[in-house]
């Protein structure tokens, strides 16, 4: 039996086995369970399996932090609960209304905006990454800015940013269970050539008699989020009432011609405002507070990561990246965050006595190093000794200070916020890839050095 197999069968076996499992799914770093009975669960036990980092219960569901390892876990937990894989990631098992609260409301918002955009990013960090290629190529005098090659490059980088609204609507249309093929036509509509020459040159400027507000929205966020949301009750509601025989033709149709003009009109215009009004108003807070306020904002964002609140800075930091060419300073925090996290895991490795400890704490260090990723490094070392998450957040506070005072940007979409998110970093100077460079260094030095002068007590590991 391996590895995976082993921490398959104890999590199993602690979560009161097969029959009380009525969900089963995972994500990039964890195992995702919803039980019949909590009763029947050894939190204890499962936090104590040797490959298991740590143990989440958020709402329904237990999260266990495996790690990147946690496909081939899933696979054998699978197979040992006699579950199929595909059928087993349903969000619509045994779910349950909530009251209306402002705290529902907003973490109904952030969740929406999370799922639409977050299947997306393979196609940003693709495209990000291939146009940070051509940009290199030119700047190292490979080829001109007129090459072909370049050409096509940079394109496929432009390209990945501008139908962002279509990408967007698809992954929304799974949220919201709604259309897909009518979400994504009403979105594409906003892009169309014909109707935006026609806004630009004022042949097209009202429907029905209703203004149209002139608005670019390639690259926009929050517009195809509304509209797919909005869209979603439209279509409901002609499915509910139009007759069967009827439907076929019917609902479409009156679909589009509700939703079209609702979207262009209202719904586009206002999306695209909220995202503006937002993002600037997270530049003006850094803007008003100077690196001061960037550095606070780089101290949260251990916090914010484990909450999930990071990803709800993503849109805005992409809308501002669209309106400027480049990412707002407190978009690079999460780097120094990434490079702190693991020079603190590599302190606690070389520190800690525990042959287990210095095992998992260092490759803690090396997933946050080289693939970006540090829920591992989060849930099994900073908040498991909470000094070390102290020495991470007064480095990454400082690396924040000295990237508002030099005001280094990010000019693409970055693949990962470890060691392959750098080419990101590159700009119209050397000067923007140095001082992010230093940046990461100071973050590293600072939570390196106050990890291992603060320490940590090895025997409060549970």
């Amino acid at each position: 039996m391996n590895k995976n197999q082993e921490i398959a069968k104890a999590v199993l076996e602690n979560v009161g086995g097969k029959d009380n499992i009525t969900k089963c799914f995972h994500c990039i770093t964890r195992l995702r369970l919803e039980v019949k009975d909590r009763s029947l669960m050894d939190q204890k036990a499962i936090e104590a399996i040797n490959g298991v980092i740590a143990l989440k219960i958020q709402g329904e569901q237990y999260q266990v932090v495996i790690g990147q390892n946690v496909g081939e876990v899933y696979r054998e937990f699978c197979k040992l609960a006699g579950l199929e894989q595909e059928a087993a990631i349903d969000e619509n098992l045994d779910e349950k209304k909530e009251k209306i609260t402002l705290k529902g409301i907003g973490n109904g918002i952030m969740k929406a905006v999370v799922n639409s955009i977050i299947p997306a990013l393979p196609i940003l960090i693709g495209a990000g990454m291939v146009k940070t290629i051509a940009l290199l190529l030119t700047q190292f005098g490979i080829v001109s800015d007129t090459n072909s090659t370049y050409l096509v490059l940079y394109n496929i980088g432009e390209c990945g940013f501008y139908f962002l609204p279509v990408y967007i609507s698809i992954n929304a249309a799974k949220h919201f269970k709604t259309s897909q093929a009518l979400s994504v036509m009403t979105c594409a509509f906003l892009l169309l050539p014909a109707f935006s020459n026609g806004l630009a040159d004022g042949t097209i400027s009202n429907v029905f008699g209703v203004p149209i507000t002139s608005t670019t929205y390639s690259s926009t966020v929050l517009p195809p989020i509304l509209i797919v949301w909005v869209l979603s009750y439209v279509n409901r509601f002609f499915e509910k009432y139009i007759p069967k025989v009827m439907k076929a033709v019917l609902v479409p149709t009156l679909t589009l011609l509700i939703m079209i003009p609702l979207a262009i009109c209202v719904l586009g215009p206002l999306g695209a405002i909220l995202g503006v009004y937002i993002a600037n108003f997270l530049v003006a807070f850094c803007d008003a507070l100077g690196f001061v306020g960037v550095a606070i904002m780089a101290a949260l964002h251990p916090l914010l990561v484990f909450t999930g609140m990071h990803t709800a800075l993503t849109p805005f930091s992409l809308q501002f990246l669209t309106e400027t060419g480049h990412m707002p300073p407190f978009s690079l925090v999460g780097t120094g965050y990434v490079f702190g996290s693991a020079a603190s895991c590599l302190a606690v490795s070389l520190k800690a006595k525990s042959l287990d400890i210095r095992s998992s704490a260092m490759s803690c260090a090396t997933t946050a190093f080289i693939g970006g990723i540090t829920e591992p490094a989060l849930y099994g070392v900073l908040f498991r000794f909470k000094r070390p998450l102290i020495a991470v957040m007064i480095g990454n506070a400082v690396a924040g200070a000295y990237l508002g005072i030099t005001n280094t940007y990010r000019y693409q979409f970055p693949g990962s916020n470890g060691i392959f998110g750098i080419p990101s970093l590159v700009g119209p100077t050397e000067a923007n890839l140095i001082n992010a460079l230093i940046a990461i260094v100071i973050s590293m030095i600072i939570a390196f050095v106050l990890t291992w002068i603060l320490g940590f007590k090895e025997e409060k590991e549970a």
